[in-house]
């Protein structure tokens, strides 16, 4: 046999080797003394020609099968390369004359040459896929010369609506593709874009990562769909990067998903019978799971083997088609002898006719007979090795990175979505009995439902309160029932899950279960989604939600507004400014005074109680003037002519003090006000640039043109999917989702954890949850959020029943009348206007303004120098 590998599939040789290890030594190979002798070939170059020179040197050595994996040529170019050799090839990649319709008719053009196709044709999948996601344009990435002619088929289908080609490009690596899909990011940012990923799958994991990881690209708004199968790729490695966009493939299966490979540890030997010294020799080969195309050479090996030796014995001549039958008399015709006698049997059986022309063909003939179930489902072939009898599933990686089976497709059905599981439905007779005890369930939230303080010491309903709790016991005094009030378990509202009993988790999922099981008839209080109304029914919306976003107060940054002036300072702090000012003048005019009546004595002084008054004042004031040095140094003559003909020429100009206390007492004054203009100066400075940080942000529209501010959510949240959909229409919104994607830590646990971050985070961060959520925290202590912009993604509450229940109706009518009478408004009102406790917000302390604490210091030097002059002035008096 011969077996040409691609340089990266050194894990493909070692399997194939310990496969035919094990064949060779088993019981079968054994009785039938036949070995298998392996001539590889590694194909280094991807041009035609290094093929063909392999090629030739596989065929020296009268090989008669040749194992191929998949290549970068067409199946054409494979076809030409074998026509004239007669030697069967057993491939792993498209071949092109393998083509199968939706319906399961073959369109097989004439096959020259002896080629097997492990391989299934699964372009009609991909076909049906794209028709299945209502893709109206798609991106085709392709990486073989295979590409043009699998899009030539893509486009042929008949589609039910209009698909069309938007672009298409051949790379030779991951940075081909992704320098091509930032170009048409670049061109074209807004719209959805689908892309086609016609490569092997290492390549297309490279070309999602560098995806996902470019800042610069859209992650939501791409889906990707694989279009080469795979087998577990998509499971065995947890890509997180998968995540954060949408893929899509098609993996091959078998009737028993949990099969296994034959060199899988876990896994028993494929032959049991053998010796104990053949097991010690060959030891366990652990590997890691293959790929699909490791996984269908694996299948190949098994094809080349014999299952029993009545398969391999040269007793009864397999009855040979006719149309076999001429391509070996035409490939004999000048080889064969007249009177040789031709034993047909196995291709695992060395032939009594001297032409390997002859044992070739016969080889391709067994294979064609060959059928097994193998690692990719049922193993059988048409007379021309096309496959058939296979199944192929249609996955998608959910929010878990698990690969969640969607569809799936068969040469035969055709596509076939999964069956949605049986709706449980409840009969009744449409009468409410007013015996009955209805059981409530829903998810505890502060103000809509909560537990009182003092539940412990309390049964029944009276342990809950808040706006579900009250609207409850109206619709029981409506509907004259009795009820129970449950808290839920979970605290999510429900969400498709498998693995779960009823295919639900919370609150849905407790309606589905509690139906199926006949008991008391459940309801719950959840938000309104259409995934949601194929499960249970809702009644008629009792209460219209959104997402909102919380943010710090604008108001609680001080200094906004007229009086911004006053922002450095605490309010402390300017009082004690001003009672200095008040000490200071007061001060001054004692000094004063008692100085100048001791000078009155001299010829020429008068005294005059409010011309002191009048001088300490000037005195205090000139202090925040840079003249007021100059009045005690610069201009020492006036302080001469301040009496006799100068003073009556200037009756109001102040005489100055020339007394040592004065002077002392007006110097620390001076320096006092020199330590505030500089505190104040410092203090305005980072005030005005957080005030200019902030005032951008005026709604929601507005945060992804910035990137100061971070925003997120909690990862359970309405909000998160909201964000996670697809098909946002707002442009700014996808945006916030791309930013937040790249930015984990803005993701929150909780609503309380965000609501702690927005109020710790000094006006940095926003947080999306429930507008209701976000009225109830601004209307709560300490009165420092608010909401930015209006509410977007609006959902609607209802009361959620089983499907078929006559409580529907019922309480759809009791809903109405609450509506009609106002009931509903005045219950909203109560809960998140009435219970307000920011009638009279709290001013929340900022770090920017500077606190008394920071300035004390300098009070104390501004006291010890008035002590001090006051301590001179005595001393002058005496």
């Amino acid at each position: 046999l011969g077996v040409i590998l691609k340089p990266d599939l050194n894990i493909v040789q070692s399997v194939y080797e310990g496969v035919m290890y094990n064949y060779s030594n088993s019981n079968v190979a054994q009785e039938i003394k036949f070995k298998v002798k392996t001539s590889f070939a590694t194909l280094e170059d991807t041009d035609l020609f290094s093929t063909s020179r392999t090629l030739c040197e596989q065929l020296r050595g009268n090989v008669t099968t040749v194992v191929l994996s998949s290549t970068l040529h067409s199946s054409l170019a494979l076809q030409s390369l074998f026509k004239n050799t007669n030697v069967p090839y057993v491939a792993t990649s498209y071949q092109e004359h393998c083509s199968v319709n939706v319906g399961g008719n073959l369109n097989l053009p004439s096959a020259d040459s002896l080629g097997v196709s492990l391989l299934p044709d699964y372009l009609p999948a991909v076909a049906e896929v794209v028709d299945h996601l209502a893709w109206d344009t798609f991106v085709y990435v392709y990486d073989s010369d295979n590409g043009p002619s699998k899009l030539q088929r893509l486009l042929s289908h008949q589609f039910k609506n209009s698909v069309s080609m938007r672009y298409a490009k051949r790379i030779s690596n991951s940075s081909d593709a992704n320098d091509f899909l930032r170009l048409l990011e670049t061109t074209d940012r807004e719209s959805r874009k689908y892309v086609l990923l016609d490569c092997r799958f290492e390549t297309a994991k490279r070309i999602i990562i560098d995806h996902v990881r470019d800042i610069y690209m859209g992650r939501r708004n791409y889906h990707f769909l694989l279009v080469n199968p795979v087998v577990n790729e998509l499971t065995y490695e947890k890509v997180p990067e998968f995540v954060a966009v949408n893929i899509t493939g098609l993996r091959l299966v078998g009737e028993d998903l949990s099969q296994q490979s034959s060199l899988d540890p876990s896994q028993e030997p494929r032959e049991k019978k053998i010796t104990e010294e053949d097991e010690r020799r060959a030891g366990p080969q652990p590997r890691p799971r293959l790929e699909a195309e490791a996984e269908l050479l694996e299948e190949g090996d098994q094809l080349l083997q014999a299952d029993s030796p009545s398969t391999t014995t040269c007793g009864d001549r397999p009855s040979v088609p006719q149309e076999l039958g001429e391509i070996i008399t035409r490939n004999l015709r000048e080889v064969r002898p007249k009177d040789t006698e031709v034993d047909v049997c196995s291709c695992n059986f060395v032939l009594l006719v001297p032409s390997i022309v002859l044992q070739t063909l016969l080889c391709f003939y067994v294979l064609l007979q060959r059928s097994f179930q193998g690692l990719t489902g049922s193993i059988r072939f048409t007379s021309d090795g096309c496959r058939i009898d296979y199944n192929v599933h249609v996955v998608q990686l959910n929010v878990n990175n698990e690969a969640i089976k969607i569809a799936e497709w068969s040469d035969t059905k055709g596509f076939e979505p999964v069956i949605k599981p049986a709706r449980v439905e409840v009969n009744d007779t449409g009468v409410l009995d007013k015996d009955k005890t209805y059981v409530i369930q829903s998810v505890l939230k502060p103000s809509s439902w909560q537990r009182v303080p003092d539940a412990q010491d309390r049964m029944g309903n009276d342990r809950y309160d808040g706006y579900c709790k009250d609207l409850i016991d109206a619709l029981a005094r409506e509907l004259d029932i009795k009820y129970e009030l449950r808290a839920a378990e979970e605290t999510v509202y429900g969400r498709r899950d498998h693995k779960v009993r009823g295919g639900w988790t919370g609150l849905i999922g407790e309606v589905l279960r509690k139906a199926s099981q006949n008991a008391q008839s459940p309801s719950t209080a959840t938000v309104i989604n259409a995934e949601r109304k194929e499960a249970v029914d809702f009644s008629q919306p009792f209460m219209t939600t959104g997402i909102a976003a919380l943010m710090l107060k604008p108001s609680d940054l001080p200094g906004r507004g007229m009086f911004t002036f006053l922002a450095p300072f605490s309010l402390e702090l300017w009082i004690f400014f001003v009672s200095s000012f008040g000490l200071v003048f007061v001060i001054m005019f004692f000094v004063s005074f008692f100085t100048t009546r001791v000078s009155s004595t001299k010829p020429g002084m008068e005294h005059s109680a409010c011309g002191t008054i009048y001088k300490s004042l000037c005195y205090s004031l000139e202090a925040f003037t840079p003249h007021y040095i100059d009045s005690y140094y610069a201009r020492p003559y006036e302080v001469l002519r301040s009496t006799g003909s100068y003073r009556r020429r200037y009756p109001i100009f102040p005489t100055l003090s020339r007394s040592i206390s004065g002077r002392v007492i007006g110097n620390i004054w001076w320096l006092f006000i020199v330590f505030v203009f500089s505190a104040y100066t410092a203090s305005m400075v980072p005030f005005l640039s957080k005030e200019s940080r902030i005032r951008p942000i005026r709604s929601v529209e507005d945060l992804p043109l910035q990137s100061q501010v971070d925003y997120g959510f909690s990862r359970q949240s309405m909000a998160k999917k909201y964000f996670e959909n697809p098909n946002l229409n707002s442009t700014a919104h996808r945006r916030m989702w791309e930013v937040m994607n790249s930015k984990p830590d803005v993701f929150k646990n909780s609503n309380a954890e965000g609501v702690d971050a927005v109020r710790s985070s000094k006006g940095n961060y926003v947080f999306f949850m429930e507008a209701n959520a976000v009225a109830f925290v601004n209307t709560q202590r300490p009165c420092d959020t608010m909401q930015l912009g209006g509410t977007f993604g609006v959902r609607s509450f209802a009361v959620a029943v089983p499907k078929g229940s006559s409580l529907r109706k019922h309480l759809d009518e009791a809903i109405a009348h609450l509506s009609e009478t106002g009931e509903l408004d005045k219950l909203k009102k109560k809960w998140w206007t009435q219970k307000s406790y920011c009638q009279y917000p709290e001013r929340k302390k900022d770090e920017t303004v500077m606190p008394l604490d920071n300035f004390i210091g300098v009070f104390f030097i501004l006291g010890g120098g008035v002590a001090l002059g006051i301590l001179v002035g005595l001393i002058e008096f005496i």
